[in-house]
């Protein structure tokens, strides 16, 4: 059963970001929750912190490319390309160093400004 539950959190965190693109408003909401969710269930499941960062991360720059498509519509695309290459910049350096201090220089300021 924890199996089957991991499965499921860990694909919707892959199938809600595109929706993005025809359900804004209800995707970015649902991905939101999830993201906001996800970590305790699956670390209550048993999942490793490491292999849960890991895929909790790739998710993220998941999201974070649908959020650069959807808001590549907008008047204000300049600065949504900016906040995308910042945060994902965030996103290498912690891929490559796994240390988690790297959010604190490079938040995400994407995801609020996609919501407004």
């Amino acid at each position: 059963m924890n199996t089957i539950l991991e499965i499921i959190v860990i694909s919707l965190k892959f199938l809600i970001p595109p929706l993005m693109l025809i359900f804004p408003f209800y995707s970015l909401w649902g991905n939101y929750f999830l993201d906001v969710v996800d970590g305790d269930i699956l670390l209550s499941l048993g999942m490793s912190a490491v292999t849960y960062q890991v895929i909790d991360k790739f998710a993220d720059f998941i999201s974070y490319i649908f959020m650069l498509i959807l808001g590549l519509r907008w008047q204000i695309k300049k600065i949504i390309v900016i906040l995308f290459i910042y945060r994902i910049i965030g996103q290498v350096l912690f891929f490559i160093t796994g240390n988690e201090l790297v959010f604190f220089y490079f938040q995400n300021f994407l995801e609020p400004l996609i919501f407004y």
